[in-house]
């Protein structure tokens, strides 16, 4: 049985080049182009790993693009791929989380520890489209990747962007230029239409494994067992016998290499004098078949499971879910990821920079609900001193193409915040704290929180145990970055006290969880360059009608 299904998984991967899609892609900027089946590619595009050059060409990508100043001969720097599907069909959050596991499980397989830090499902050309966020750890460090299912007509593409995790914030804005330039997204046929889910695992396994460049840092070894099978993996040779003296190593059209010993054997010959024998397979293949093999049959049996998370786990959904009917200037922003903001004016909306540098790559902005009244968005400004891989100035104004019909909340300016219980409310994921399992229903909640720590420019919330956490207390999801945090002052007027930014992940097991502390930039620390970007959008916008009127 595992041998069928072994095989089938196997066969089922072969059958992935470009299939005539109605799908276009854009390498992201200054990234080169490699020459796949389909594509020429860039032909500056050689000091790259070889294996990456040749399993580009293999059938199975239709784009492989990757960063010429990190990528080496020997290393990736950050990479971008995709591979097509020939099935298509409604995405959910089930099946993205259910998939992201089977991918993490895959990468376990293999060696590489793989962490699923973000599931989520988001808009594109107002078709639900996955997004998984990954870091994934080997010999050579963390990388990140972020990995999209773009569900078409005709079949569905798989984008894997990837970086050293250090590195990843730097590349976020070419990545999300490229995908928003990514044409083909489409509702799926109105008949019944479900992905293949083996298909749909492969493909971003595939994605994933050539976003990594697993081979270009990790060597494997292995056996097998009597009925010929991929057997478990062992440790490489040098680790277990005396070093064994340097012989040419490159097959020839006459020769091929022994595995057991390193040497030339003339292509005759099925057996080596030292007792090995030939084999079809290179270690590289047969390491990606065994690979397959074990992440294939893993996945039958994944839980479905997701570690996006919010609320206390001893209280009621319905409490958070009450409370954030008191907050309705806070808002959902339908950005790749997600995110979230706060209206504090009757045209502005304030938000985190990431959230604006995505808006601001967008061909056409989606427009922002405010009650049921949906607003477009005029204009994006991002905080000039922020930087991606940085807290401070991670925030954005949004100017509204109109009023936006509903009560602001003012920012806080006094600084005085260290103790402040404040309130945050989101859209996004919800969970219980700790739990690996969400629901994206983008109902509004909000709940409780102290601040802890306190910075000139940020401050921090730390995720307490029941015995001295708030009563509802609750944390934001990747996917709520932007959302804001309420102050009541005595006066009970209401204010902005801090932008959602980040999380530190205090235990390293990729879920929010107790312990775990919560990053907010400070809004009355940038509350000057508010007002002064608020004002001068002003300005601008009536100059620009006296000089219509004057050159009319």
């Amino acid at each position: 049985m595992r041998a069928a299904v072994a095989t089938w998984a196997i066969a089922l991967v072969a059958s992935f080049p470009a299939f005539g899609s109605d799908f276009t892609y854009k390498v992201p900027d200054g990234f080169l182009e490699l020459p796949t089946a389909t594509h020429a590619g860039d032909p500056k595009a050689t000091n790259v790993p070889p294996q990456l050059l040749k399993d580009a060409k293999n059938g199975r990508y239709v784009l492989v693009a990757v960063d010429p100043d990190l990528t080496t001969t020997n290393s990736v720097g950050a990479t971008f791929n995709v591979v097509e599907m020939k099935s298509t069909g409604h995405m959910t959050k089930e099946l993205a989380r259910k998939v992201a596991d089977a991918t993490a499980q895959g990468f376990s397989s293999s060696g590489l520890h793989a962490t699923v830090v973000d599931v989520s499902i988001v808009k594109m050309n107002n078709v639900d489209t996955s997004v998984t966020t990954m870091d994934i750890q080997d010999n050579a460090g963390v990388r990140r990747m972020r990995q999209y299912v773009l569900p078409g007509r005709n079949g569905s593409a798989v984008l894997s962007y990837s970086a050293p995790r250090g590195d990843f914030e730097r590349f976020y804005p070419a990545f999300l230029r490229s995908l928003n330039a990514t044409t083909g997204v489409s509702e799926p046929p109105t008949e019944p239409r479900r992905f293949n889910w083996t298909e749909f695992f492969l493909a971003g396994l595939l994605g994933g494994l050539l976003g990594v460049g697993w081979w270009a840092t990790k060597k494997f070894a292995l056996d097998k067992d009597k009925d010929g099978e991929a057997g478990k993996e062992v440790a490489p040779a040098a680790a277990l016998a005396p070093a064994k003296k340097e012989v040419a190593k490159r097959a020839t059209k006459y020769t091929w290499i022994c595995e057991e010993c390193g040497n030339p054997v003339p292509i005759r010959l099925e057996q080596c004098r030292c007792g090995g024998k030939k084999t079809r397979l290179t270690p590289y293949r047969k390491t990606m078949r065994r690979l397959l093999q074990l992440a294939a049959l893993a996945a039958l049996a994944l839980p479905l499971s997701a570690p996006a998370l919010l609320i206390r786990a001893d209280r009621e959904d319905a409490e958070y879910v009450e409370m954030a009917t008191k907050y309705t200037s806070a808002v959902s922003i339908d950005v790749p990821g997600g995110g979230e903001g706060v209206l504090i004016d009757k045209r502005w909306v304030l938000t985190s920079a990431r959230v604006g540098v995505a808006l601001k790559s967008m061909k056409a902005p989606p427009a922002i609900r405010f009650g049921t009244r949906d607003v477009k968005i005029q204009a994006v400004y991002v905080h000039p001193a922020w930087r991606p891989d940085s807290n401070s100035a991670d925030l954005a104004l949004i100017y509204l193409a109109r009023n936006a019909g509903i009560d602001a909340t003012e920012v806080y300016r006094k600084d005085d915040e260290a103790g402040f219980t404040v309130v945050i409310a989101a859209h996004g994921d919800t969970a219980k704290i700790g739990e690996r399992s969400a629901r994206q229903d983008h109902k509004a909640r909000a709940g409780i929180n102290t601040i802890d720590r306190l910075s000139p420019r940020v401050f921090a919330m730390e995720l307490k145990g029941p015995e001295t956490a708030s009563d509802l207390q609750a944390a934001f999801t990747a996917s709520e970055t932007g959302c804001p945090a309420y102050y009541q002052a005595e006066s009970k007027e209401l204010f902005v006290v801090g932008i959602a930014s980040s999380s530190r992940d205090a235990n390293s097991n990729g879920t929010v969880d107790i312990g775990d502390s919560q990053i907010f930039v400070r809004v009355s620390a940038y509350a000057r360059w508010i007002d002064e970007t608020i004002q001068q959008a002003y300005k601008d916008e009536v100059n620009d009608l006296f000089d219509g009127k004057n050159h009319s």
